[in-house]
């Protein structure tokens, strides 16, 4: 587990407890002051600084910038020794929520998978990130990989105001691959990626559901 602490002009200070594994992490409350803490509140100043350490160690699990932006724009470099993995995704899903890294507000359907209510689509989104897998096993590097994409794709589906993200597939440059319960993560001896595109949308929940 590792410690981490911030004071703010002498006058805010926050401690914060960091367990980790090799396949996610966590940031927890410590001690602080200044921060008008009780009964489980806390200044907002102090999410704040959370989110930005999140999404700071989030960055650092990448490798290489220009690669990131590259990828951004559709292409996908390849290392030496890649091979499939094809893993759960609703698991994968979970864990991203676990780690605070969706929030529950985007919902997130793999192709085939039923789609409840009335569906308006948007457009098309993609995400494609990788993470260092060295000393860890291709499921536990993958799943680092798939959280981060998810995250991404929550981001776009709310600046687009989404709620959903829907026909989900992994995709490299060679093919598709579609599936209605596993995405595909590519594996080598430094690198794992995961790379999924869909489509934005808006899913209306039911009349009897929505009223309760």
């Amino acid at each position: 587990m590792v410690q981490a602490e911030i004071t703010v002009r002498g006058r805010h200070h926050a401690e914060v407890d960091i367990p980790y594994s090799g396949t996610q992490f966590q940031i927890l409350y410590r001690d602080s002051w200044g921060l008008d803490y009780g009964d489980g509140k806390v200044h907002r100043n102090y999410n704040r600084w959370v989110y930005i350490l999140r999404t700071s160690v989030i960055k650092e699990l990448g490798i290489d910038p220009a690669q990131d932006i590259l990828e951004d724009m559709g292409f996908i470099a390849q290392q030496k020794n890649e091979s499939p993995t094809y893993l759960n995704f609703a698991e994968g899903v979970q864990h991203a929520a676990r780690n605070g890294l969706i929030d529950g507000s985007v919902k997130f359907y793999l192709a085939g998978q039923p789609v409840t209510g009335i569906t308006q689509k948007l457009n098309t989104v993609t995400s494609n990130r990788k993470t260092n897998a060295s000393n860890k096993s291709d499921e536990d590097a993958c799943l680092l990989a798939l959280q981060s994409v998810l995250a991404n794709l929550q981001n776009a589906a709310k600046k687009a105001g989404a709620n959903a993200v829907i026909d989900i597939a992994s995709y490299d440059d060679r093919s598709f691959y579609k599936n209605a319960s596993r995405y595909q993560c590519w594996s080598g001896d430094l690198l794992a990626r995961v790379a999924l595109k869909g489509s934005l949308a808006n899913v209306e929940q039911p009349a009897s559901q929505a009223g309760r």
